[in-house]
């Protein structure tokens, strides 16, 4: 009954005050909202659990060297098959490995993404078709299961389509199943690719050398993640000492669902701070308001007093009217965390592990925000709540005489400064950041630059030698477009974060040996893309596959294996893999063959924009086919203009062949920094609230000053003084405060914005 006449006397307290309690109520709730909508996205991205069967029980395996301790991501089919049978530790094993195919015999060819598995893999994750069932051991290689959305969309949900045949990449598979909707492997993609939309199992290869498979496990009952470290440790030096391609490897294991979030773990918590502060500078205005509503309320608290109620009965009392503008605020600060939870999903940049956790998880209220909210509530209760209550009842009036605003408000203030201080300088350093990142030269021309991806499968295109037909005959007909300035083709997009690495030797008297990344191009290549010729020539289009072989260097491999020298005119032998078929299964035989450099080109931004230029090697595409290449078309006006027309011409080669990715080149660089400017756009708007709040505060707390002090000022001007000298100072009183929130602000910023460093390109944390 003592609570609930508490709770009604607050209530007619705080009807009787509307201007504090709109003012209190919509501080919190911004606080508040904005805390509820960065952990609904932590929930869907680090804390909610994987749509596994007991996903703590996964682990993915990572081959290891011994003596240098770099790490893999891979293994190779034999390794994996020595690993199921020997283990005991685990219950369960299962290889996969990412691809991508044409899916053609439809109204139109599409490019589709895909994965390829051992058998049981899901069935390890206990996952369960909604329609047909998983591919077993004894199916074969040519079956397939198809994700829930491509089967929505290409088949409009067609129950019939277990059973039937589609083409994936010239070959029928027979159709086994259709997954769960929403189903997601591997969690986390290694460069933040989007789900696989097709399932198909894994082609055996007998090279022990080759590792393309990444392998996850289930531990079996009873067994600890420490024990199965130690047997599969005790395997792999056991395959070590048998097989000379295992010489000196380990095996290290991690937990799936440690995998899964190890990319966005920092930004997660980084954006959690951000809004933990601006709750906390919340907390300190409302709490500011409290202290001096409560100087104005000593008459109240002196008669209760009076009539024999104890500190602690003015306490609860006060706490429960706290109490209630914590409710309030939290209840509008849900409704303003459901109002932005879709803006935010709709500012996380696609192609990141953001973009995939968010839609496939989901981002949204449920019972744990909800919880999260009651928290955040209650604790901002006794953060703003309880220092007022306590202050009033040992009656405030002592208290605000040591200092001309009041020690414990002049802390609250300078806390709110030196808060927002953090918040702006991490914002202003990661634009600063950004700023600079797409400031950099890239090594080529981005405007008017249509870029597309054709990826040939099929029996038609076995050989190297009709690859580089078709592509001839592709490049020959957009190049007779009116739209069309002059265009080129490579395997390897700028930019992409893709590049084929192999090993070279440079003849001489002290063999040398390199390493570079390949890339397939054609004539015209460099021209369409503007990289600057260096010295030597281009590729021509007599460097045919009779012609010797050629190649031109970028200026970093020439500058690291030719130091001081011009390249052009040396040879070098290259090497690359090559698939073959065996009887046992798929093979790699690595090819050698001399080509000499015949010119030298500028560097550009291959890995990413803030990845420095690597050594690159571009050899003709006639002389070094490849089945997956990129065209860029620079065009005379707008590059979307003529998408229609290129994918017409593409057709008429062969109107089996998808073509993807189609975007402008500004649109790729764009992408590229999505990742930072979506931390950015989130840390500049709660650095924005925060500024706002800090500011109010101020106005607040000087405002009741001069209010406390009027008959004062009234007496100081009726003497002769200026406005101008009393202006100032109400400024000075709250100057001090001010600069020690600065000072507290700046300190704070320098740490935190070592936390912000894998953020920052050509930014220390140290400038301003």
């Amino acid at each position: 009954m003592t609570f609930m006449h508490d709770l009604k006397y607050g209530v007619r307290t705080l009807r009787r005050s509307p201007t504090f309690t709109s003012v209190a109520v919509l501080t919190l709730a911004l606080g508040i909202g904005a805390n509820v909508a960065v952990f609904s996205l932590l929930d869907a991205v680090l804390l909610r659990g994987l749509p596994y069967l007991r996903p703590s029980e996964l682990f993915m395996f990572f081959p290891t060297e011994v003596k240098s301790g770099r790490g893999s991501v891979a293994t190779s089919y034999p390794n994996f098959e020595d690993w199921r049978e020997q283990s005991r530790a685990f219950a369960a094993m299962a290889g996969f490995d990412e691809d991508s195919f044409n899916l053609t015999g439809t109204a139109e060819p599409e490019r589709l993404r895909g994965l390829l598995s051992t058998p049981g893999l899901f069935e390890l994750l206990g996952i369960h078709p909604v329609l047909g069932r998983e591919f077993t051991r004894g199916d074969g290689p040519y079956v397939a299961l198809l994700s829930y959305e491509l089967w929505q969309r290409r088949w409009s949900g067609d129950r019939a389509i277990v059973g039937k045949e589609i083409r994936l990449g010239g070959r029928a598979y027979t159709v086994l199943g259709v997954l769960p909707p929403h189903f997601y492997f591997p969690p986390k993609r290694y460069g933040g690719e989007l789900p696989p939309e097709v399932f198909i199992p894994v082609i055996p290869n007998a090279d022990r050398g080759w590792n393309y498979l990444r392998v996850i496990g289930r531990v079996a009952p009873g067994a600890s993640g420490q024990r199965a470290r130690t047997e599969m440790n005790g395997i792999a030096a056991r395959l070590a000492r048998t097989y000379q391609a295992d010489h000196g490897h380990g095996i290290n294991l991690d937990g799936l669902e440690n995998v899964a979030v190890s990319d966005v773990r920092q930004t997660a918590w980084v954006l959690l701070g951000a809004v933990g502060f601006v709750l906390l500078i919340a907390c300190a205005n409302v709490a500011n308001l409290l202290l001096a509503r409560g100087a104005t309320r000593q008459r109240e608290i002196s008669i209760r007093s009076m009539m024999g109620a104890t500190k602690l009965r003015i306490v609860r009392q006060l706490l429960t009217e706290s109490l209630l503008l914590a409710t309030v605020g939290g209840v509008l600060g849900v409704v303003f965390a459901h109002w932005l939870l879709p803006l935010i999903a709709l500012a996380v940049p696609q192609r990141t592990s953001f973009f995939v956790r968010v839609h496939d998880a989901g981002i949204h209220l449920d019972l744990a925000v909800l919880a999260f909210s009651a928290l955040v509530s209650v604790l901002s209760t006794a953060l703003f709540g309880l220092l007022p209550a306590w202050k009033a009842a040992r009656a405030l009036q002592s208290s605000m005489t040591r200092g001309p605003i009041g020690r414990t408000r002049g802390v609250l203030i300078a806390l709110e400064v030196s808060l927002s201080f953090v918040l702006l300088v991490g914002a202003g350093l990661m634009m600063k950041s950004l700023v600079r990142l797409l400031d950099v030269d890239v090594g080529f021309r981005t405007d008017r630059l249509l870029t597309m991806d054709v990826s040939l499968t099929g029996k038609k295109y076995s050989s190297p030698e009709q690859q580089a037909v078709f592509f001839g005959e592709v490049l020959q007909r957009l190049a007779s477009l009116p739209a069309v300035g002059s265009m080129g083709a490579i395997t390897d997009l700028p930019l992409t974060r893709n590049s084929t690495w192999n090993g070279f030797d440079i003849p001489g008297t002290r063999r040398q040996q390199g390493v570079a990344a390949y890339h397939a191009a054609s004539a015209d290549y460099f021209r369409a893309m503007g990289i600057s010729l260096l010295s030597g020539r281009d590729i021509r289009d007599s460097d045919s596959a009779l012609s010797p072989m050629v190649g031109v260097v970028n200026r970093s491999m020439a500058a690291k294996y030719w130091p001081n020298q011009n390249p052009v005119g040396a040879s070098i032998v290259v090497s690359w893999p090559v698939s073959v078929t065996t009887p046992e299964g798929a093979s790699v035989e690595f090819k050698r063959q001399q080509l000499q450099i015949v010119g030298v080109v500028a560097d550009v931004r291959q890995l990413g924009l803030d990845t420095p230029p690597e050594p690159e090697l571009f050899i003709p595409y006639t002389q070094w086919p490849s089945a997956e290449m990129s065209l860029v078309v620079r065009t005379q006006s707008e590059p979307t203009s003529v998408i229609a027309a290129a994918k017409r011409e593409i057709w008429r080669v062969d109107p089996d062949q998808p073509v993807t990715d189609v975007r402008t080149m500004d649109e790729l660089v764009s992408a590229e920094a999505a990742g930072r400017r979506f931390v950015l756009q989130l840390l500049g708007a709660f650095a924005s609230i925060a500024v706002v709040l800090a500011a109010i505060g101020v106005y607040g707390v000087a405002s009741y000053w001069a209010r406390q002090r009027t008959h004062e000022i009234a007496i100081r001007l009726a003497l002769g003084a200026r406005v101008q000298s009393v202006v100032w100072m109400v400024a000075f009183q709250n100057a001090g405060w001010l600069l020690l929130g600065i000072a507290a602000g700046l300190a704070g910023a320098l740490a935190t914005a070592r936390l912000l460093s894998s953020y920052l390109y050509s930014v220390r944390p140290t400038d301003s």
